[in-house]
């Protein structure tokens, strides 16, 4: 499987190259996001300079868990895609850093702090979620032997708002993930605070098709932009 999708990565680029010494940009890019974060965050942007500079390029996105980015990527299914750094496989370029909070209902007591701690979080009733930060959030747990009470599980992050409101339970997400937070949720920061780096990677940027290197070069020049979206 991973020699195939190499020999059609690899006829790709040739295509795109051919079309390039007639000096025309043609051919199709294949992207894997990991959900909120990199695909209404940062995709729209980097999208919308992409085309413009190469409206002949097809780009294909396709938006999965973070885990199976890291798997498309290994396996050449696409040729770029977003994931969390650090990750030593791939070459990567940092474009973003965003941080895990608190998901409170307004009314729950830890919503008067300004920031919780993982040791708050010990027995309270929890939701957990496949949309990606997993293992980020265990790992902050663990560090201080926090074991929530995990009631609810769901596939998107939008499914627990409602249940937050309600006080039903609490959770963790990566905020650049999650919408302004809707009636009755409020944010707060982690303590100690979880930053996570999001970056663009390919497993050798020196063998990028044109319109794989066209777009990680976009994306270089375009970071400040990222920062403030």
């Amino acid at each position: 499987m991973i020699r195939a999708n190499d020999i059609l990565q690899q006829k790709e680029a040739l295509q795109q190259e051919a079309h390039l010494e007639r000096g025309i940009a043609r051919g199709t890019l294949r992207i894997a996001s990991f959900g909120a974060t990199s695909s209404l965050r940062l995709l729209p942007v980097l999208l919308a300079h992409f085309q413009q500079a190469h409206p002949l390029v097809e780009v294909q996105i396709d938006e999965v868990v973070d885990d199976v980015v890291v798997q498309w990527l290994l396996e050449r299914r696409v040729e770029l895609g977003f994931v969390v750094l650090p990750d030593e496989r791939f070459d990567t370029l940092p474009l973003v850093t965003d941080e895990l909070v608190a998901v409170l209902p307004a009314v729950h007591p830890l919503a008067s702090r300004s920031a919780i701690s993982a040791g708050d979080f010990h027995g309270l009733p929890f939701i957990r979620t496949s949309a990606g930060s997993g293992p980020h959030i265990d790992q902050f747990l663990s560090a201080q032997g926090a074991v929530p009470k995990t009631l609810f599980r769901f596939e998107q992050l939008t499914s627990m708002m409602g249940f937050v409101a309600q006080g039903e339970a609490v959770t963790i997400a990566a905020r650049m993930a999650l919408p302004e937070p809707p009636a009755g949720v409020v944010y707060r920061r982690l303590q100690p605070p979880r930053p996570r780096e999001i970056a663009l990677a390919a497993l050798k940027f020196d063998r990028l098709s044109p319109a794989a290197q066209a777009f990680v070069d976009i994306a270089a020049r375009h970071r400040a932009q990222l920062a403030c979206c």
